[in-house]
């Protein structure tokens, strides 16, 4: 009778072994099939990842320098803390809403800024929770930038309090760009028109931002971006459905359906009467 136990005890967790190597093989394969899989990891580990070798740049203030900061990296951060109130006016006024203050992190060495971010590349990003803005001072001082990079991270800070993490890429990013002027600073509307002449457009793709990447063809980036500002600042020079383009989003509506039930046509027929627009300017 004990052996007949004991087999059963031993059966029972051989199945138990099986069914866990199962699910972990699933996961695995599940995993794999999604292209990115090392980014959603990277992503999920910056999520609980805290922030250390800080220090506030004031007393209670949200903005944080570097241990290692150099005077002007210290510098930086505290005109970043100084600005704060315009930038969020800037936001508020453009975007239609209250803007929360995040936690700024300002790195003053590369090290720092790629243990906390996707792109270790770039100057400045959103956290992946929505509520932190890390900057790389490094990248910042060279060209000047810090307060429009900045007022850019803020309009991506807004749409994640917002609702709209997810929303196309290309909206993110046209926001971001017109409303601060940073994010595209080397390419001009002029050298974007040219693109465009040459066959170069973003796509207005409506995809899930976040599972899907952006359509930008050969563009470099900042193109991307540049072409993409302007289709924004097309959008809202009709003021009143811009206006309650926005209202729709920030009350849950998809980008897509926002727009195209603010202007009563598809983003497509828009996208399209934009590029007609800059075309005839480039001529």
């Amino acid at each position: 009778m004990a052996m007949q136990k004991m087999k059963a005890l031993i059966d029972t967790a051989l199945c138990q072994a099986s069914r866990l190597r199962v699910i972990a093989g699933i996961a695995v394969v599940c995993c794999l099939a999604i292209s990115g899989c090392s980014n959603w990891i990277k992503a999920g580990m910056l999520q609980i990842r805290p922030f250390t070798g800080f220090k506030e740049v004031s007393v209670a203030s949200f903005v944080h320098a570097e241990n290692t900061a150099t005077l002007q990296t210290l510098a930086l951060a505290q005109q970043l803390h100084q600005v704060f109130s315009s930038a969020q006016t800037t936001i508020e006024r453009t975007h239609g809403a209250s803007l929360k203050a995040p936690a700024v992190y300002v790195c003053a060495s590369e090290d720092c800024y790629a243990k906390y971010v996707m792109i270790p590349g770039s100057s400045a990003e959103t956290g992946q929770s929505g509520s932190t803005v890390i900057l790389n001072a490094v990248r910042l001082l060279k060209n000047d930038s810090g307060i429009p990079i900045f007022t850019h991270e803020l309009s991506h800070i807004f749409w994640y309090q917002h609702g709209q993490r997810c929303a196309p890429r290309w909206w993110l990013e046209g926001m971001a760009v017109a409303t601060s002027g940073g994010g595209a600073e080397s390419v001009s509307d002029a050298q974007a028109r040219q693109l465009l002449r040459e066959g170069q457009a973003f796509h207005a793709a409506l995809d899930n931002g976040c599972f899907n990447p952006a359509q930008r063809g050969t563009l470099s980036w900042a193109a991307y971006y540049r072409q993409a500002a302007m289709f924004v600042s097309y959008l809202r020079e009709d003021e009143p459905r811009f206006t309650r383009a926005l209202e729709l989003m920030r009350g849950g509506e998809r980008v897509g359906p926002a727009l195209q039930s603010a202007y009563a046509q598809p983003v497509a027929a828009l996208w399209a009467q934009w590029h007609k627009k800059e075309m005839a300017l480039a001529q």
